[in-house]
């Protein structure tokens, strides 16, 4: 759903399919890349670790506020 006068922003809410925990190389910072289902879209959400609540496992919701760059793979 978009969220905000800008279209490439959303609210999502969808389960968490595949986890994979990177480093930056330029920053040093960790960042999680999440395979997210959400309303039978599948795409790729990357966040900071020091932004993410909790801990990233495959089976559980993840919801938060995105800023769409790129394509949604299709429909599951």
């Amino acid at each position: 759903m978009p969220s905000g006068i800008e279209c490439d922003k959303y609210s999502i809410m969808g389960e968490i399919q595949g986890v994979q925990r990177v480093e930056n190389s330029w920053t040093n910072e960790s960042l999680y890349i999440l395979n997210i289902i959400s309303n039978e879209l599948e795409f790729d959400v990357c966040i900071c670790a020091k932004d993410l609540l909790g801990e990233p496992e495959v089976g559980r919701r993840f919801k938060g506020h995105i800023w769409m760059q790129g394509n949604v793979t299709g429909y599951r």
